[in-house]
């Protein structure tokens, strides 16, 4: 979280794949931050597994969707092609 921070801020990415589970500072955390700072940047959530809990709070924190890590290849580059222009990928 914090090192995604710290290269966000040095970078311009046209998409942010973050994974919900780092530690110490959580997915949803660093999205919240991320979004304060940079509105407009896509984000992405990456998830071990399809969980309401996980897409409500990702929704809630205005990211662009969710992909999972058991996605193909395939599907998480058309996720992230679908939500760097600003498409929710829902």
């Amino acid at each position: 979280g914090e090192s995604a921070l710290k290269l966000l801020a040095r970078s311009k990415p046209d998409v942010v794949l973050l994974d919900i589970q780092m530690q110490p500072l959580d997915g949803f955390s660093t999205l919240l931050r991320l979004k304060n700072d940079n509105p407009r940047l896509p984000v992405v959530m990456y998830a071990s597994s399809e969980n309401i809990t996980y897409l409500a709070r990702a929704m809630a924190l205005k990211a662009q969707g969710v992909a999972y890590k058991t996605d193909t290849r395939a599907r998480l580059i058309s996720v992230l092609k679908h939500a760097a222009p600003g498409a929710e990928t829902w």
